[in-house]
């Protein structure tokens, strides 16, 4: 109260980490969120199996599927820049789709396995139960 309550009424936002406990739903900030980082996530594995079908002999035959991944990330990046994250994330989804195809159509593994695998020090994806794992074990 007083002349800081400004400091509590700020922190009234609709997420999970918010100090009031006001709200406990998955909010707009946390979709931002999750959507910023799907969009990376789908252009980064685009842009990694892209690099290898460029590569293949027979890239010409999925140079079509290219242009249509390459269409997309822009779509992507510009919905980006204008913080229409869903959005981003979905044109982001389609480019990846896009390129996925093409590989394989030339078979190419895409490694989306290993993607998944990266995020446990153990190579294996967690569950539920798991204990949080730190950088230094």
């Amino acid at each position: 109260g007083g002349p800081f309550y400004f400091a509590w009424a700020g922190d009234e936002s609709d997420t999970v980490m918010n100090y009031l406990g006001v709200s406990n739903t998955f909010g707009q900030f946390d979709q931002d969120n999750m959507n910023r980082y799907i969009f990376a996530g789908y252009l980064n594995w685009a842009n990694d199996v892209a690099a290898r079908i460029e590569a293949h002999p027979e890239a010409a035959t999925v140079k079509w599927r290219l242009d249509a991944a390459d269409a997309a990330a822009k779509t992507a990046r510009k919905a980006f820049r204008q913080w229409e994250y869903d959005a981003a994330a979905a044109a982001a989804r389609e480019a990846w789709e896009q390129v996925a195809q093409a590989a394989m159509t030339l078979g190419i593994d895409t490694h989306v396995g290993t993607y998944a695998r990266m995020i446990a020090p153990t190579g294996t994806p967690p569950r539920e139960g798991d204990p949080i794992r730190f950088p230094n074990n």
